[in-house]
């Protein structure tokens, strides 16, 4: 009988304590923080809790609330680290397309050298037209344009020359034969009353002919002798011809040597 009411004694004990061991407790401590466990003990003075570290006594001076049944919350899973995106593989370089051949220059036309005589035959042929071909466009231009005027005068004067003459003749029909020294007195005009006064008009008019021929004369010289000389002024003053000074050495010295060349 001793036996089993010391059985049923223990019994009735661990099912006292059984609700204790199954729920946990939260003792708050004052200074904010939380200790998770099961209160083994406790007296006036201090807690005795089974903590998953062990048996830790808690000083009731530092516990600020102490809540049955409470169970220790779950750690929070710690988030996943973000996958680092991959590195975008670095565009290949296109490819740099090969530097074309550079076209040779065309070799530039070589200009030719003036000859006297292509200047000779240019400048007979037009005035002024062989001191250009020369490179002297200046002397090309003078002659060029003397040429035209003094030629052009010469030709202005010659028709007035001409309009004069024919006036003189168409005058004289009426009393000469061939010459003004000789009267055609078997001419209708030669009975008339004004004769003498018609002799001293064809005398003036006879006069002017003959000065505008002179005119005219003149000019035209003075245009032959422009063009023959345009002409010669092609061999004269050719590029390369003149005077040159040449400083070279002659014996122990020195020599200074003039050319003409023409």
């Amino acid at each position: 009988m001793r036996s089993k009411s010391s059985i049923s004694y223990i019994v009735a004990i661990v099912l006292f304590f059984l609700p204790a061991f199954l729920s946990a407790e939260a003792v708050y401590l004052r200074n904010g923080a939380v200790i998770y466990g099961h209160i083994v003990n406790q007296n006036r003075q201090e807690v005795r809790m089974m903590t998953d570290t062990g048996l830790q006594v808690i000083p009731k001076t530092t516990i600020a609330r102490i809540d049955y049944g409470a169970n220790k919350p779950e750690p929070k899973p710690e988030p996943k680290p973000e996958p680092k995106p991959e590195p975008k593989p670095e565009p290949k370089p296109e490819p740099k397309p090969e530097p074309k051949p550079k076209p040779k220059p065309e070799p530039e036309p070589v200009a030719e050298n003036p000859t006297l005589l292509g200047a000779l035959w240019r400048s007979a042929v037009l005035p002024g037209w062989g001191q250009y071909y020369q490179g002297r466009t200046q002397a090309a231009y003078l002659y060029g344009g003397g040429f035209l005027v003094i030629g052009g005068t010469s030709m202005v004067l010659y028709r007035e020359f001409e309009v004069q003459r024919n006036q003189y003749r168409g005058a004289a029909s009426n009393f000469l034969y061939t010459s003004p020294l000789f009267l055609n007195y078997t001419s209708s005009g030669a009975l008339a009353a004004n004769t003498l006064l018609q002799l001293n008009n064809l005398e003036a008019t006879r006069a002017s002919a003959d000065q505008m021929a002179g005119y005219a004369n003149a000019t035209a010289s003075l245009t032959l002798a422009l063009y023959a000389w345009q002409i010669a002024d092609v061999w004269l003053f050719e590029p390369g011809n003149g005077m040159f000074a040449t400083l070279g050495p002659s014996g122990d010295g020195l020599q200074l040597k003039l050319q003409w060349r023409f």
